[in-house]
């Protein structure tokens, strides 16, 4: 995988650690790190959630962050939504919980 230079110094020597479906071919690796961590109800949240909804490792990337406890936006879900689903709750469910949020941010908004 070919990490943005910015990030080159940060990647460096973890590489082996990544897991095997990590790739250029991931939706993320277009986007800057700002976006996967922004605040949960924030726009650049809004858009993270909507990049990784179209992801084609969107489960692997989940079950990665469950297991690793990672802080940000991973597939699809905000850290609070993992952690509702560590607590009990389902997947489809938070998942669903999530989409209702953004939805009525967005007549909020409008």
């Amino acid at each position: 995988m070919s990490w943005p230079e910015e990030h080159h110094d940060v990647w460096a020597g973890v590489e082996d650690a990544i897991p095997d479906w990590v790739s250029d071919k991931v939706a993320c690796s277009v986007r800057s790190d700002a976006d996967w961590n922004a605040d949960e109800d924030s726009r650049e949240a809004v858009a993270a959630v909507r990049i990784c909804e179209r992801c084609a490792f969107t489960e692997q990337c989940l079950d990665w962050a469950l297991a690793h406890h990672e802080a940000g936006i991973w597939g699809g879900l905000t850290a609070s939504d993992r952690e509702r689903i560590e607590h009990g709750e389902s997947v489809r469910r938070v998942r669903e919980i999530r989409r209702r949020r953004t939805a009525l941010r967005q007549v909020q908004e409008s």
